[in-house]
């Protein structure tokens, strides 16, 4: 069980079994933990699990899918290997097959806004028009991550400027 976790953070440090430890994931924030451990300010600490990136590998750079969908994946994954198993499971033989996702890996080219590159200048242009209208706080309600993220899906036509609640309560809407 203990190794379907390593993908989270705190996951390594479960398997030591041990609550002395410190979980952090972010480059900023492993780089801040390994100060405060230089200058001995973690005390009864015996492990530190530093992932630089944010959400640990399912956040990481090669994850596929967005790292929420993918933690709620391995999420699924855990809970049936507990059903199925038990909460510890050490070297426990299994059929490799039941772990294969069958689901097709589609590219999406994330970071093309057309495929004619004036259109795809044209859109940034627009994007730079919408993001200079919205709030800037990057709350996330809407559902993009960043002001500029929610620009984007709006140029793209995935959204409309009506999915930004704060935009919508300074307008009076």
């Amino acid at each position: 069980m203990t190794g379907l976790r390593w993908a989270n953070p705190g996951g390594e440090a479960l398997a030591l079994d041990t609550d002395r430890f410190i979980a952090v994931d972010g480059i900023d924030e492993v780089i801040d933990i390994f100060e405060q451990a230089e200058y001995d300010k973690l005390e009864g600490i015996e492990f530190i699990e530093a992932e630089a990136c944010v959400g640990g590998c399912c956040g990481g750079s090669l994850t596929v899918e967005n790292c929420y969908s993918a933690k709620t994946n391995l999420k699924k994954i855990v809970d049936e290997a507990k059903y199925k198993y038990g909460d510890t499971i050490v070297n426990r033989k299994f059929d490799e097959k039941k772990l294969v996702r069958n689901r097709a890996l589609n590219y999406r080219p994330v970071l093309k806004l057309d495929e004619d590159l004036s259109v795809a200048l044209k859109k940034m242009e627009e994007m730079g028009k919408i993001v200079s209208t919205l709030p800037g706080v990057d709350c996330g309600v809407c559902g993009a991550p960043t002001c500029k993220a929610f620009a984007e899906d709006i140029v793209r036509g995935l959204i409309t400027e009506r999915a930004c609640i704060i935009l919508n309560r300074t307008r009076g809407r």
